[in-house]
């Protein structure tokens, strides 16, 4: 009996140091060319979901300069890349017809940083059992997600609601996100902290949050932070009642006259 108890004591043991350990990026790093996401620029391991932690950034500092170009082999655990560094350069590119996929959350403060999403990132998708967090809160200059493609941050799981966090720092840092024409940001659900962090949608971008109702005033709210690309700096707000989510969008020239006035359009499908 108690030499199974003492080797279930050293299973036990050896699980809790292969759980949650940090991977470096150990390819390129700004300003070079970026590298594919691949094991030798993970250090000879390949990232997967689970409860690892993986470092867009040299265990040295220096901010990874890193790309996926392949459909179907992107997976990370909590994806980091908050170095220390700040930069204007793309730290990560997600390329046309590439996917990545992270379980844990996404972490973005402290470093100024780009990613371009030109492909499809579902983030944060909770599938390891805990909640998961898209944060952006850089110093000068700010954390800027470029979105051509698809970006959600959606858990996936009723139980853990996955929360894109637009300002989340430890020191009072910014996020920018800009959604391209024909780009698509979801999220479960999202909140602000301080003044710089603000969303950009552009002529047939979109930003679409669940909620409910009570998620649309949260939009309503930060209204002065979700601004299009035309001069006027007016957006759309479109509550859908059927499916309990909120579509941010840039409005048709007809109705930028009302926006820019102060007004706030509401559209609720009928049932």
């Amino acid at each position: 009996m108690s030499k199974t108890l003492i080797s279930l004591v050293i299973v036990l043991a050896l699980a809790g140091v292969s759980s949650g350990a940090t991977q470096y990026w150990s390819g390129p790093v700004q300003p070079d060319a970026p590298g594919e996401w691949n094991a030798d620029n993970w250090g000879g391991i390949l990232p997967s979901l689970g409860a690892d932690i993986q470092r867009l950034y040299a265990s040295t500092g220096g901010l990874a300069s890193a790309k996926i170009t392949t459909s179907g082999v992107a997976k990370a655990g909590k994806l980091q890349n908050n170095g220390g560094a700040t930069s204007t350069l793309t730290c990560l590119l997600i390329d046309v017809g590439a996917d990545l996929e992270n379980n844990g959350s996404y972490e973005a403060y402290n470093v100024g940083s780009v990613v371009d999403v030109k492909g499809t990132w579902n983030a944060c998708t909770s599938t390891n059992g805990t909640t998961g967090t898209f944060k952006l809160g850089g110093k000068n200059p700010a954390v800027v997600v470029n979105v051509w493609g698809t970006l959600n941050v959606v858990s996936g799981n009723s139980t853990y609601k996955t929360k894109l966090a637009m300002g989340n720092t430890y020191t009072g840092g910014g996020g920018l996100i800009n959604i391209y024409d024909g780009g698509l940001v979801t999220a479960d659900t999202i909140g602000w902290s301080g003044t710089t962090n603000n969303i950009k949608i552009y002529d047939s971008g979109e930003l679409r949050v669940a909620g409910g109702w009570a998620m649309w005033q949260v939009l309503k709210a930060n209204i002065a932070k979700l601004y299009g690309d035309d001069v006027s700096g007016g957006v759309q707000l479109n509550y859908d009642a059927d499916t309990q989510t909120t579509s941010v969008i840039v409005p048709e020239p007809a109705t930028i006259a009302l926006l820019g006035a102060g007004s706030l359009m509401l559209l609720r499908r009928k049932r």
